[in-house]
């Protein structure tokens, strides 16, 4: 029985610590947020910092120390995507531009001016009537021959 007792206490306490480390470890949703760190300058124009930067989640409340400056405030995190000349790139660059430039003269244009129609609608004159086409000739579908 001495036995046993001490595999539940083990087991009591490893259960004890992993629940102590989920919970201390902030929360679990996808997405925190980064909250920058709030600074004030005081008259010697040193700044002190009011607040530290942290992460909060919005769904659960909870809040907690950024360890890490978050890579998006950073003034650091320039990437350089292209370098370099490339003539054929200027040119389908400049093609592109003029055929969006002409575009955009048309929607102006159409903006100012008011579309017209395409067709003139119908108009009949009083006491007027529509002619039915007569068939010429009525053929009885049971009377003719399968093909």
């Amino acid at each position: 029985m001495h036995l046993f007792g001490g595999i539940y206490w083990v087991a009591g306490v490893v259960a004890g610590v992993s629940v102590w480390i989920w919970r201390r470890g902030g929360c679990r949703h996808p997405n925190p947020h980064y909250i920058r760190q709030e600074t004030r300058r005081n008259e010697q124009g040193e700044d002190i910092v009011v607040q530290p930067a942290q992460y909060c989640c919005y769904e659960c409340g909870k809040t907690w120390p950024a360890t890490q400056r978050d890579p998006a405030w950073s003034p650091t995190a320039i990437v350089q995507k292209f370098r370099g000349y490339d003539e054929r790139k200027a040119l389908k660059g400049a093609k592109r531009m003029v055929v969006e430039e002409r575009r955009r003269r048309v929607l102006a244009a159409r903006r100012v001016q008011p579309a017209e129609p395409i067709a003139a609608p119908i108009q009949f004159k009083t006491g007027q009537t529509l002619r039915r086409a007569q068939p010429s000739e009525v053929v009885s579908l049971s009377s003719r021959k399968p093909a």
